[in-house]
């Protein structure tokens, strides 16, 4: 399988697919994606030292998000899919003012936390 599209904004990632998400400003980790977990992800911190960091992953074509109402629950920090329990990324609450986020799941479940309406500027 071919690797990840990315597009990234003042942050650092671990690993080529996820990994850690790094702030590089400050080097603290905001949170981890797991990087088999996903067919879409777009994510973004307001990190302690005020620095807004964005990642966009995606396998494929980029996807447009048809019916992205559902919720992921988190588990001991880990969001994870309703649908198939697969975590798709986890949160470092300790190094982030808050974050938004969208996702589609491998199982195609798709998932947003109303990211365009908090994160305007960012896109």
């Amino acid at each position: 399988m071919r690797g990840p599209w990315k597009n990234l904004y003042k942050v650092k990632l671990n690993r080529v697919s996820g990994g850690d998400i790094i702030c590089e400003n400050c080097n603290n980790v905001l949170g981890h994606i797991e990087p088999m977990n996903y067919s879409y992800i777009k994510i973004a911190f307001v990190c302690k030292c005020k620095n807004i960091v964005k990642a966009e992953l995606y396998r494929g074509k980029r996807p447009t998000l048809t019916h992205p109402d559902r919720k992921l629950y988190n588990k001991d920090g880990k969001y994870i899919c309703q649908s198939c329990e697969t975590p798709l990324f986890s949160v470092n609450e300790e190094n982030g003012i808050s974050f938004a986020f969208n996702a589609v799941c491998k199982c195609g479940v798709e998932y947003d936390t109303k990211f365009k309406n908090k994160w305007q500027d960012l896109d």
